[in-house]
């Protein structure tokens, strides 16, 4: 962030690739490679900053949102602790065993520097933020949480589904070359050195792979000429039944430009219920789709909803959707999302119930992995 938040601070001379997390008696935190802070733990309370600014305090798993007044006095205190165990590291005071770079002058260098920029004003990084972002970042898969997320297009090609919220009325709109290139520059902006920590790359927002094939594969390409293809690969979600179709040679050329990982909403197996959803009841196109993905190379993970009304409804859901996935030629390297209905419409010994009724068919019939997808609880962490 040269260029950003930190253009004024000159400290910025030692080259690091990894984030530092440090360990001091009930005080602990993590600092990335650009010196802003992403999680702390004072005590029993765990704070964690958020790409926009915003810090929750983590409560089982649960963000729940700071007010700006002590979102202040949290930074006070970060700033403050920081510049303390800085001085600790100049003077080689800080045990191996407390942190996982135990290199003094980097410690204190990102402590020294972390102090700084703790004390930066959200709203100003905020700003930065929806500068970058001209669609906030709503939703990622839970195994993609950490991915760096660029927009080659933002909004919903369907914007028809009745369980979502996220892109209603908000159309599709798909970026110019030039502005995805503008786009990349703010978001390294934003992110500093820190792109690096990023170990993969998720294209936003509700449906990449509905752009054309000649622009995706144009994209790609200026991805990889400005970050290069990260360890994790690329990965989007995908709506085919909105968007062009392609060939084996097409997403074989994809998968060449660095995309790996495909989440495709499922939902049920369900032609009935998916109808009444507001999506295509004709689920041959995507059996054809994840057919000719996995032939490609492709890791293909399916979102499936659960926790609504125990009834008729519910017991149809689970038998399709189980007879469908043992169609798809899925693997241990696939995944499948369980995804409670949002906001919750029954209790939560019925969703647990659910949960644990799905995850038993579809493991008798299926070597994916099965992964509970809490999309509420989704923040784009620091």
């Amino acid at each position: 962030m040269e260029q950003g938040l930190n253009k004024n601070l000159t400290m910025n001379t030692i080259d690091i690739h990894q984030s530092m997390t440090l360990h001091m008696d009930s005080y602990s935190i993590t600092i990335d490679s650009e010196g802003n802070w992403k999680t702390c733990r004072m005590g029993e309370r765990l704070f964690r900053r958020l790409v926009n600014g915003q810090v929750v305090e983590m409560e089982r798993n649960d963000p729940k949102r700071i007010s700006d007044a002590g979102i202040s006095q949290i930074r006070s205190s970060l700033s403050q602790g920081m510049r303390e165990l800085a001085e600790k590291a100049k003077a080689g005071n800080i045990p191996a065993e407390a942190c996982n770079i135990n290199d003094s002058k980097v410690q204190y260098f990102l402590l020294s520097k972390g102090a700084e920029l703790a004390k930066v004003d959200p709203q100003k990084i905020n700003e930065y933020y929806n500068e970058a972002y001209p669609e906030a970042v709503t939703m990622l898969p839970p195994d993609r949480y950490r991915d760096l997320v660029l927009l080659p297009a933002v909004g919903c090609p369907s914007g028809k589904c009745e369980f979502c919220t996220l892109y209603t009325a908000k159309g599709f709109q798909v970026f110019s070359e030039e502005q995805f290139r503008e786009h990349i520059d703010r978001v390294i902006e934003l992110f500093g050195h820190a792109t690096k920590d990023r170990r993969g790359i998720f294209l936003g927002s509700a449906s990449a792979l509905s752009l054309s094939q000649r622009r995706l594969v144009n994209m790609l390409r200026i991805i990889k000429k400005k970050l290069g293809i990260p360890e994790r690969g690329i990965a989007s979600f995908f709506d085919p039944y909105h968007a062009p179709k392609r060939t084996l040679a097409d997403y074989l050329q994809l998968k060449e430009l660095g995309l790996q990982q495909l989440t495709l909403g499922l939902e049920t197996g369900s032609s009935l219920l998916r109808k009444r959803w507001g999506k295509s009841g004709d689920l041959d196109k995507l059996k054809e789709v994840v057919d000719v993905l996995k032939k490609a190379g492709f890791t293909v993970a399916l979102t499936v909803l659960m926790a609504f009304h125990q009834d008729v409804n519910f017991l149809r859901h689970q038998k399709d959707t189980t007879d469908l996935l043992n169609s798809l030629p899925l693997t241990k390297n696939d995944i499948i999302y369980l995804s409670p209905l949002q906001p919750a419409v029954v209790a939560r010994q019925t969703s647990e119930e659910q949960l644990q009724s799905l995850k038993e068919g579809f493991r008798s019939v299926s070597e994916a992995k099965i992964v509970p997808y809490r999309v509420d609880r989704f923040r784009y962490f620091a």
